[in-house]
């Protein structure tokens, strides 16, 4: 699973390059996050998931791939 998503994130990259209109020799500057966010559960057990976002905001990261994210099931809450 882990190689699909780096697979798909080097995937991203080299079409933002290739979009993004920069002449070869201009330097391109992206920032990439892969984060397990362990169903949103933090350190101390609770589930937050307003918390696990800002900790996403603050990376300012340009792609974020996620992993362990959940909708509507038990162990995250049924948040959806």
């Amino acid at each position: 699973m882990r190689r699909k998503a780096i697979v798909l994130v080097i995937s991203l990259l080299l079409a933002f390059v290739q979009f993004s209109g920069c002449a070869a020799r201009e330097a391109v500057s992206v920032r990439v996050m892969t984060y397990n966010i362990q169903h949103g559960e933090g350190l101390d057990g609770r589930i937050d998931l307003v918390r696990t976002a800002q900790v996403i905001r603050r990376s300012e990261a340009n792609v974020v791939a996620l992993e362990e994210v959940d909708r509507g099931v038990k162990r995250s809450g049924g948040v959806t």
